[in-house]
């Protein structure tokens, strides 16, 4: 079945319709896919967007941007996506951030702010089936980055039953590691190689191509399955 996926988040996100290009054309063959990825873009910085995009218009048609016409232009087009997402019968939006917050958050803080933002997607769009992506962790990565990650996870494999028990309806964790590594790469650590790597924290084009797989995959998984909630082991 076709559906209408948000994919919303950092670079991570971004990156997979320039550099994961092909790839990203082949997914929108089989969903309609919105890429509102914003580079640099941190947990706070969604919640903003998420919550722009549920205001009203002010005179003019445009809220006040938030310090620059490339924020503004972004939360406009997140403005339109989910407006045309809450007219799609089953709207899916896929969330992935943290990786920048962690450069001056804690992981319970940025697990936090997730969960505000989840939070506010879920009012938006009571019907959507909003899948939390977990931050992948590198071999290149330094021990303390990874385990910052590991932690952050852990909180964030977590806010299913929290949200669930708070009345803010059903979020579906993704474990993000153990799809792309140790599913997509066949890495025992769960740690991305260096082959998927553009850099210490983005990844090439066969990177993107892998991600894009992992999750898709997920996304055409039965929401009653055992892939609800929890990633199963």
């Amino acid at each position: 079945m076709r559906l209408r996926v948000l994919w919303l988040g950092d670079s991570i996100v971004s990156d997979l319709e320039r550099t994961g290009k092909l790839s990203w054309t082949h997914a929108c063959n089989w969903h309609d896919c919105v890429n509102l990825g914003l580079a640099g873009e941190t947990a706070g910085g969604l919640l903003e967007r998420v919550a722009e995009a549920g205001a009203e218009p002010v005179a003019g048609g445009r809220r006040p941007a938030r310090g620059c016409d490339r924020v503004r232009t972004d939360a406009h087009k997140t403005r339109v996506a989910f407006g045309a997402a809450a007219e799609s019968p089953d709207p899916v939006v896929i969330l992935h951030s943290g990786n920048n917050d962690l450069a001056f958050e804690t992981p319970a803080a940025t697990a936090y702010r997730l969960q505000k933002v989840a939070s506010a997607i879920r009012q938006l769009l009571p019907a959507a089936r909003i899948l939390l992506l977990g931050l992948f962790a590198t071999r290149r990565a330094k021990p303390s980055r990874r385990d910052s990650i590991l932690q952050l996870n852990r909180l964030l494999e977590l806010l299913p039953a929290q949200l669930e028990a708070a009345g803010d309806g059903a979020l579906e964790y993704v474990d993000l590691s153990a799809r792309l590594a140790c599913r997509g790469f066949g890495a025992p650590d769960c740690l991305v190689p260096d082959e998927a790597m553009a850099d210490n924290v983005h990844l090439n084009a066969l990177g993107c191509h892998a991600l894009l797989l992992a999750v898709l995959e997920r996304v055409s998984a039965p929401e009653d399955g055992p892939a609800r909630g929890a990633e199963e082991e």
